[in-house]
């Protein structure tokens, strides 16, 4: 007795395993394909990337965010500026938009190859993977644009209600953003190359070198020949609704090129609100419990220099 009310058991749950026919087959096939898997690389992955995108959004924003918190009274919705610049990890795994502030001061300029030698000691570097990436700033020179940042402003009401209205331009758009570790520098400027800088979610697909070259990938960095390339492309960006300048900065007295007398003109901020698709999960694991999920996120962000240390610290 016991022995059948087990196979009906399990056959309640998974159907008799393909020994009873067609029709109990396709049963089995649809009870395992509308079940979630616990676990499996993909879902594995996507978390990976998601852990990753967590802490380079907040190690980009965080200390912009932190010389707001001074003019917070600037902003209508501080929670919700904040949530938008910082995404907490239950935001991330619902999918969220990560809004980037981008200094354009830190891109460096491009310089034309003049020699032979200096082309090849660009393509040595480009092979080898030599290359730095400027989509993030750190250390002295994070702190240096975020004295920038203030500057333009002189006042961090002002500087916060600028910041909170191009966060909300973006959200009023509602529309598909560039994709985190995937978008890659367009060819030009034309209008369709900026919209091919949008995937659509089937053609999204990251890897583990995509998630090498950071967040941002090669979005930011200098085009040879082109000193000015980046702001043109965030100017070509901002009229496809996938960038938003700050607006409203300070008026200051500048020379005038010509008459090399000082004119009172409005200063050039020079930043930019890049709102960017961060990971998340294609189909959300059943019997995850997003409390050790949240834990992970935190304390992996909290220790990633020990983790991922170049010195090899050993922590015992």
């Amino acid at each position: 007795m016991l022995l059948l009310e087990v196979q009906d058991l399990v056959k309640a749950s998974l159907g008799d395993l393909g020994l009873q026919g067609e029709d109990s087959t396709e049963l089995l096939r649809h009870r395992i394909q509308s079940r979630p898997l616990l676990m499996n690389s993909k879902v594995e992955m996507e978390f990976r990337h998601m852990i990753h995108a967590y802490h380079e959004v907040r190690m980009h924003n965080a200390s912009y965010l932190q010389a707001m918190m001074g003019g917070m009274q600037g902003a209508k919705d501080p929670e919700g500026l904040i949530s938008a610049l910082l995404p907490s990890p239950d935001d991330i795994m619902r999918g969220s938009i990560a809004h980037l502030i981008i200094d354009l001061n830190t891109v460096p300029a491009a310089k034309k190859l003049s020699t032979l030698s200096e082309f090849m000691r660009e393509l040595y570097n480009k092979l080898l993977n030599y290359e730095k990436l400027p989509g993030f700033v750190k250390g002295t020179d994070k702190q240096k644009s975020v004295g920038r940042l203030i500057a333009s402003f002189n006042d961090r009401k002002r500087m916060v209600a600028s910041i909170e209205n191009a966060v909300k331009k973006a959200q009023l758009r509602g529309a598909d953003f560039v994709t985190g570790f995937q978008v890659g520098q367009p060819a030009d400027i034309s209008k369709e190359a900026i919209k091919d800088l949008v995937k659509s979610p089937e053609d999204i697909d990251i890897t583990e070198e995509d998630t090498a070259k950071g967040l941002t990938a090669d979005l930011l960095t200098e085009k040879t020949g082109n000193a000015t390339f980046v702001r043109d492309m965030m100017l070509a960006m901002e009229k496809e609704g996938l960038a938003f300048m700050l607006d409203g900065g300070r008026t200051g007295q500048v020379e005038d090129p010509v008459s090399k007398k000082l004119i009172r003109k409005k200063l050039a901020q020079g930043f930019v609100i890049l709102p960017i698709e961060l990971p998340r999960f294609s189909k959300r694991p059943v019997g995850w419990d997003r409390r050790w999920m949240v834990a992970t996120m935190r304390v992996i962000d909290e220790y990633w220099d020990f983790i991922y240390s170049k010195d090899g610290i050993l922590i015992s």
